[in-house]
């Protein structure tokens, strides 16, 4: 619904804009990777493994108000459904 709304907008209301689509919940790197494992049933990921920088967020948050003010939008599903839907789109896109 969200990629349909920006597809269908007026040029002039999305030229240049950066849209966050997100589910307004926080998440550790970890836990999205765990999910991910979790939900593609195999890897197991090397936690610690690379030494990350000083720079990088070990937490993932979007800021959705720009796409929520614009289109008077809100999430509908979770962040975990989402990401089993991503997971599943890209496995039959794939097959």
């Amino acid at each position: 619904e969200a990629i349909d709304l920006i597809i269908n907008a007026p040029l002039n209301k999305v030229k240049g804009k950066i849209y966050n689509i997100a589910s307004g919940q926080t998440y550790t790197i970890i836990e999205v990777v765990n999910l991910i494992a979790k939900l593609i049933g195999s890897g197991t990921p090397l936690f610690g493994k690379k030494i990350t920088r000083k720079s990088e967020s070990e937490i993932l948050k979007s800021n959705q108000e720009n796409f929520k003010n614009d289109f008077d939008w809100q999430a509908k599903v979770s962040f975990k459904v989402g990401i089993k839907k991503i997971i599943d789109y890209r496995t039959k896109m794939k097959n």
